[in-house]
């Protein structure tokens, strides 16, 4: 049923093609002009609808032109869809307009083609294609083919005599017809399609109306308010409070309390115990009084003074015997001896 479809629709458009090119080649200057492809060996309708829908070709000249006086012609191959497939081999069937190839370019790194000898484009022979040209996609094939969003170009010489109005006017007759083995697709099938004779323009891309750019309505630069400048209250300077000096309380000079000078007591100059001349006797008290006793063996004034003082002493104290204190060691012992005399003697006398 497609393959049915697109021969109605390659024969009837086929004479509209021609009118077209013929158009464009009064022109010193055209478009590109590029060439859908149809499917020529149905193996799945859905590779074969893939295919068709986004595998190109674009013939311009050397430069990307389209000047149709031009003595050589590039044929750029695109995979523009997204559906996996890789164009891995290009065949051209030419009658009389086609010389060599001069070089071959691609889209990049993961696309490289090669020309290669002669070969059969599969299911070339259902059309009667005979291949005259052919570029093979280098090994790994379908990796280093034309992939999704790559492109391949083949830039021919053409034959003398002949200009890229000739290539048109062949393409759109049939008598040069490019074909391309693709494979790889998304269910590892593959497919072989050959150009339909008839050629579109591509749509241009739309150049968008330029849009005026809006002057935006000049604002105002505000004028701010003038703030003024607030005028800081003077706080007075603090007038510090006198701190009076204080004035040390005077400490009293301490008066010392005048010591009384000790006043010796009067030590009382002792009498001296008159000691009696060597071979007198002392005179005896009597409590009875009485005069006292001549001794004549003893000196006068040691009988008189003892006599005396004794019978003084003793009438007045009623015999009590006053002896001073002693004030020497030998008054003392002297003392003593005369007590003792003494007293010996007042007991004899009384015995």
């Amino acid at each position: 049923m497609t393959r049915l479809f697109s021969t109605l629709i390659g024969h009837s458009l086929l004479a509209a093609g021609v009118a077209v090119v013929s158009s464009a080649l009064t022109a010193t200057q055209a478009q590109a002009i590029q060439f859908g492809f149809s499917n020529i060996t149905h193996n799945n309708a859905m590779n074969e609808a893939t295919g068709e829908s986004q595998l190109f070709v674009d013939v311009t000249d050397a430069s990307g032109g389209e000047t149709l006086s031009a003595t050589q012609v590039l044929f750029k191959f695109s995979n523009i869809g997204t559906q996996l497939s890789s164009i891995t081999q290009l065949y051209w069937d030419d009658s009389s307009v086609l010389k060599n190839i001069i070089s071959i370019t691609d889209s990049g790194s993961g696309v490289s083609f090669s020309e290669a000898n002669k070969g059969n484009l599969p299911g070339g022979n259902t059309v009667k294609f005979s291949e005259d040209f052919v570029v093979d996609a280098n090994q790994p094939t379908s990796q280093m083919g034309v992939n999704p969003g790559e492109w391949v170009s083949i830039l021919f010489n053409l034959d003398p005599g002949k200009t890229l109005s000739n290539v048109f006017s062949d393409l759109t007759s049939g008598a040069l017809r490019l074909g391309f083995h693709v494979q790889a697709f998304g269910n590892e099938g593959s497919e072989a399609f050959v150009n339909n004779p008839v050629a579109f323009t591509p749509k241009p891309t739309p150049v968008p109306t330029p849009v005026p750019t809006p002057v935006p309505t000049p604002v105002p630069t505000p004028v701010p308010t003038p703030v003024p400048t607030p005028v800081p209250t003077p706080v007075p300077t603090p007038v510090p409070t006198p701190v009076p000096t204080p004035v040390p309380t005077p400490v009293p000079t301490p008066v010392p309390t005048p010591v009384p000078t000790p006043v010796p007591t009067p030590v009382p100059t002792p009498v001296p115990t008159p000691v009696p001349t060597s071979g007198g006797t002392t005179g005896v008290d009597y409590s009875n009084g009485g005069s006292g006793v001549d001794y004549s063996n003893g000196g006068n004034t040691g009988g008189n003074t003892g006599g005396n003082t004794g019978g003084n002493t003793g009438g007045n104290t009623g015999g009590t015997k006053e002896v001073p204190e002693p004030n020497t060691m030998s008054a003392i012992l002297l003392t003593g001896l005369v007590t003792w005399g003494f007293g010996k003697s007042r007991k004899s006398i009384k015995k």
